[in-house]
Order: structure tokens, then sequence, then C-alpha cells
């Protein structure tokens, strides 16, 4: 769901406007945010990055460039 969403945003539209560019950086946010989720998914990496920092920074990430950058757009 991630990849689909992520092409939906992605695809056309022009960075002429400060709100595109917003728009853009939280579309970004958002698709390295999924990425990211979707590869701790995984039981090596997740046994790795569990007692990390990681899962902080990847809700920082979330919360951050994808809210922030809808709010501000």
């Amino acid at each position: 769901p991630v990849v689909l969403a992520s092409i939906n945003l992605h695809v056309g539209g022009s960075l002429r406007s400060p709100a595109a560019k917003f728009a853009a950086l939280s579309a970004l946010s958002f698709t390295a945010g999924g990425l990211a989720q979707g590869a701790t998914a995984l039981r090596c990496a997740n046994s790795v990055l569990h007692f990390t920092q990681f899962e902080a920074a990847l809700r920082e990430l979330t919360l951050f460039g994808f809210v922030t950058g809808a709010l501000f757009a």
C-alpha cells in the first residue's frame, strides 16, 4: 500500500509554489517512513534494530516530516 500511495503522490505536478514543495516533502517523508517500517517488519532487521534509536527516529520522521509538511502545505 505504501508503494501505491507513493506513486500516486509523486506523479505529476510542478514544484513552483512553496505549498507544492511542502507537499512533496510530505510525500517523500511518507514514502521513506513506510519503506523503513516495511524493512523493520523483517525479522532479521527487527532483531538488530529493535533496541536502538531507529524506532524513535522513524516515529520522528513520520511525525515531523509527513504531518508537519502536510500541515504547512
